[in-house]
């Protein structure tokens, strides 16, 4: 696993076995925010969410950030962008 620069911000990584949605909305009863990844598949790839995130969006204790997969690769942010991140 590709390990990231700290920024403040707490990450854990886990694996359990179930389903998905369930495992991830029991996981985030504590959480601050809790975030899923979209890949796009089906017939609306780009608009709907897939069963796992929308059950996430629908049902978490949290609020919900769902990151979609990029379509082009990530550059280096240029002269006149920000990037900002909180932590508690």
């Amino acid at each position: 696993m590709a390990t990231e620069p700290d920024h403040g911000v707490e990450v854990q990584v886990r694996a359990h076995a179930g389903r998905p949605a369930e495992v991830l909305i029991e996981a985030a009863r504590d959480a601050d925010l809790l975030v899923v990844g979209h890949r796009g598949r089906g017939a609306f790839r780009s608009v709907a969410l897939g069963s796992v995130g929308l059950g996430c969006v629908l049902h978490a204790p949290c609020p919900v950030l769902v990151v979609p997969v990029p379509t082009t690769p990530p550059t280096a942010p240029t002269a006149g962008t920000a990037t900002v991140r909180t932590a508690r």
